[in-house]
């Protein structure tokens, strides 16, 4: 599903030619712009199980049969501490300016950036995690869609001089081999449904923190809610697991479109390993000035029967506990998009988010954003919302920073896209694993008020943990 089977050679040749062209038409009188080409992909060209490419985004939501992923960096902007949203507004106004978008053939297809950000600002994200910054807004060289039957290249570069189209040229072709040459999957590698994939299982090595640590952290969350301090507060457990052959996280993330077809996967790859995530969550999603944002907050497992599933579910929408978690949160939606936004509007109730392993209180926020309102305005009044921090949200992230030393990294951040016209979706990252040749890092946390149990908030966590043991372990 990742890269472009077809006549590779036939295809790069194409590619070439055209490029060539595009850039000698174009490419003097665009001078100081930041240049995207789009370009077809010919008919027969389908997508294909592969790797993926090295210092990559991917992204799917699920259901839609569509899916991008972004090679390489054209132009990258970072920001660090308490002032990275204002280094993303700058570099964003810098992008949107110079952004010279071309599609000559009509694909329909427009040029787009990622843009991620973690959970916090200078709190460090640790040695494990992938990338340094604290929020970073990325035009890949390459940008590989598909979407049903038809696919789309995006080649993307800022232009300095005229000598620089050869240079140019030979960086895009390096991107496109890469992406359809070599993509094979290695002689080793075990197909989904292998029979002996059993005999190779997980092993749980870590605990972070142990279980007797994270319950006497939830209980002193519960006594500072119950002092005033706060509202609610999130909680984060992470546990590490090791096999004996190399994780493939493309076949975690085939198996994910396949039994999450409702969530948004997410992968992210370096040199030190590749973070995937399925998220059941949006944290904005914007389409011209129509916007939805997702409350998720109160959690259940599923039954293994259709009486037993209603009535966990029943309870669950009946939980006066769960009720109030889940009201916290859509209250602080609402007052994050009121100064920005007409319309804002939620159900009175929340509906049921049904996944495999586990059922949520879901209520979808939508509204209008007033004109001049970005995508980026957006995420920075909501990120991080309450279904990931806390209420109120400073004095949230004070007691983490004091009490939860381990750090979250791109664990309950943000990552999404963004195109030319300013159309974009962010979701939250969760479920997700940090995974480094045999062994993965898997992440998950519970929302804790002034009535949690301290056991029941660990069950919570073992739950949703479960979604990527059951996806690590087929893959």
């Amino acid at each position: 599903m990742f890269a472009i089977a077809c006549d590779n050679q036939a295809l790069i040749a194409a590619v070439q030619a055209r490029l060539s062209s595009l850039l000698a038409r174009f490419g003097p009188t665009s001078l100081g712009g930041i240049l995207s080409i789009t370009l077809p992909l010919p008919p027969g060209c389908k997508p294909d199980l592969s790797r993926l490419p090295l210092d990559s985004v991917f992204w799917a939501r699920g259901g839609t049969g569509s899916f991008r992923v972004g090679s390489g960096s054209a132009v990258s902007y970072h920001g660090r501490g308490a002032e990275r949203f204002a280094t993303l507004h700058r570099g964003m106004d810098d992008l949107r300016r110079r952004w010279i978008c071309l599609d000559p053939d009509n694909t329909g297809f427009r040029a787009q950036a990622f843009l991620g950000l973690p959970f916090s600002a200078g709190t460090g994200l640790g040695e494990d995690w992938l990338h340094a910054g604290d929020a970073r807004l990325t035009l890949p060289l390459l940008l590989y869609r598909h979407k049903g039957p038809i696919g789309s290249l995006t080649f993307s570069h800022p232009l300095k001089s005229v000598g620089d189209s050869g240079r140019i040229l030979e960086l895009w072709l390096d991107q496109l081999a890469a992406l359809t040459q070599g993509t094979e999957p290695a002689g080793d590698v075990e197909p989904l449904d292998n029979p002996t994939r059993s005999s190779d299982p997980l092993v749980r090595l870590q605990q972070t923190p142990s279980p007797e640590e994270w319950l006497q952290r939830v209980s002193r969350a519960v006594s500072d809610i119950h002092r005033g301090r706060m509202e609610k507060l999130v909680l984060t457990r992470r546990i590490q697991v090791r096999r004996d052959r190399p994780i493939r996280p493309e076949q975690l993330l085939d198996w994910l479109g396949t039994h999450y077809p409702t969530c948004t996967q997410i992968a992210i790859t370096g040199r030190r390993g590749t973070l995937v995530a399925s998220s059941p969550e949006r944290l904005v999603s914007l389409r011209g000035d129509r916007l939805v944002s997702d409350a998720v907050a109160g959690t259940a497992p599923r039954g293994e029967s259709d009486s037993a599933d209603r009535h966990l579910g029943g309870t669950l929408q009946a939980s006066r506990k769960t009720q109030r978690e889940h009201r916290l949160v859509v209250d602080e939606v609402l007052q994050a998009l009121a100064p920005l936004c007409s319309g804002v509007s939620a159900p009175s109730q929340p509906m049921l988010m049904k996944l495999p392993r586990v059922q949520h209180l879901w209520s979808p926020v939508h509204a209008r954003a007033r004109p001049g309102v970005s995508l980026l305005q957006l995420a920075e009044r909501l990120h991080p919302t309450s279904a990931v921090g806390g209420i109120p949200r400073a004095e949230a992230l004070a007691w983490l920073a004091q009490h939860e030393p381990e750090p979250r990294g791109w664990y309950t951040g943000a990552l999404g896209w963004v195109d030319a016209g300013g159309d974009g979706d962010l979701c939250i990252i969760l479920r997700c694993a940090l995974i480094q040749g045999q062994q993965a890092r898997l992440f998950a946390g519970s929302g804790i008020v002034a009535q949690s149990n301290p056991e029941e908030e660990l069950r919570e966590t073992e739950w949703k943990l479960q979604t990527m043991l059951d996806g690590l372990d087929a893959a």
